[in-house]
């Protein structure tokens, strides 16, 4: 037994020798024939052995030749002048940067080639014939636009020239569709009459005027591009002079007018006998055309229904607006003094307050 079992043992051995020996011919025939492959490319002038590219850098190495004892110094330079003048042919992919670069002795090369001395800024080429350059567009359009004419901020008014600039501005959240807190600018005695909180501006004095401090600071408008330098200016000139709503044909401005019955135009609520103010005849009347849209019929807010005696008396969810005989301690007074209400629409003139005033001093009578 001891015999076959050797003799497996001996030949198996045997074959891991030959299929070891033949895989080390195969290795070395494979390196035979890269080299003469390698040797045939250089023969050929494809490649040079000498010099490399480091594809990660882009910086030539030297690299180690075996050279013939029969090649001469000369044949040699010419050989490296080949080599060298086919690397600076091409250029090479710097991944560590991932842009494409080309050898420096190269692009000097190509600068001068261009007839551009080196270190000199590039001129724009012309632009093709009937194109014109994209830089100058700007400019004709610039000289095509009509100048903003001048302003005489001694002049400034409401109407030609404040208003504008709030319909821009300001109109988007202080118009009649929406009256960020109770703030309307597009009407020339709402903006007087200010937001919820009080007057925003003080006519004549605009360093104690809100709005100049909001459009100053840049805080408003909100949305949208700020006012301009300019648009401030006219702003500020115009409460300086008084916050005249009209100019006058003689090109001045007309001031602000008082807060008298007298100042109110031709159409608002004629002259009444306060002594004699009637629900009926004078109050609802106001209610109904300052009023109704929020505390009418079809939409009280809060409860309260201003449109009729019992439920003008009657108040709101949360209690009287109305103190019969103290109208310093109306809440409805103080909201339609204080500018807060109405919400919509234009502000109660001083006549009107008065009236109601009036009405409620005298007992709120149901006449």
């Amino acid at each position: 037994m001891s015999d076959p079992l050797k003799s497996a043992r001996q030949n198996k051995a045997r074959n891991r020798a030959r299929v070891r020996r033949a895989s080390t011919r195969g290795e070395l025939g494979c390196v035979v024939v890269f080299l003469l492959l390698v040797a045939g490319l250089a023969a050929a002038g494809i490649i040079g052995l000498p010099r490399v590219v480091d594809s990660l850098t882009g910086q030539t190495a030297a690299t180690l030749t075996t050279l013939d004892d029969r090649t001469s110094p000369e044949e040699l330079a010419a050989r490296r002048a080949r080599e060298l003048a086919q690397l600076n042919g091409y250029g090479w992919v710097d991944r560590t940067a991932g842009v494409a670069r080309i050898p420096i002795d190269r692009a000097i090369a190509l600068v001068a080639e261009a007839g551009l001395p080196v270190g000199q800024t590039p001129v724009a080429a012309p632009s093709p014939e009937g194109v014109q350059p994209a830089a100058s567009e700007p400019e004709e359009q610039a000289t095509e636009a009509p100048a903003t004419p001048a302003i005489d901020l001694a002049n400034v008014n409401y109407e030609d020239h404040v208003l504008p600039i709030f319909e821009q501005h300001c109109a988007e959240c202080h118009g009649d569709e929406k009256a960020e807190e109770g703030l309307k600018l597009i009407t020339y005695r709402s903006a007087l009459a200010g937001s919820q909180y009080g007057p925003v501006l003080v006519p004549g004095d605009p360093d104690n005027s809100y709005l100049v401090e909001m459009v100053v600071s840049g805080k408003m408008p909100k949305r949208g591009d700020p006012l301009t330098p300019e648009e401030i200016e006219i702003i500020i000139a115009w409460i300086r002079a008084g916050a005249p709503e009209q100019g006058t044909p003689s090109g001045e401005a007309t001031p602000a007018p008082a807060e008298t019955p007298d100042a109110l135009p031709e159409e608002s609520t004629p002259a009444v006998d306060l002594a004699n103010v009637s629900f009926q005849n004078h109050v609802l009347p106001i209610f109904e055309q300052h009023c109704a849209e929020c505390h009418g019929d079809e939409k009280a807010e809060e409860g309260l229904k201003l449109i009729r005696y019992n439920t003008a008396l009657a108040g709101s969810q949360y209690g009287p607006v109305i103190v019969p005989g103290d109208p310093d301690n109306s809440y409805l007074v103080e909201m339609i003094v204080s500018g807060k209400m109405p919400k919509r629409g234009d502000p109660l003139s001083p006549a009107e307050i008065e009236i109601i005033t009036a009405w409620i001093a005298a007992g709120a009578p149901d006449n």
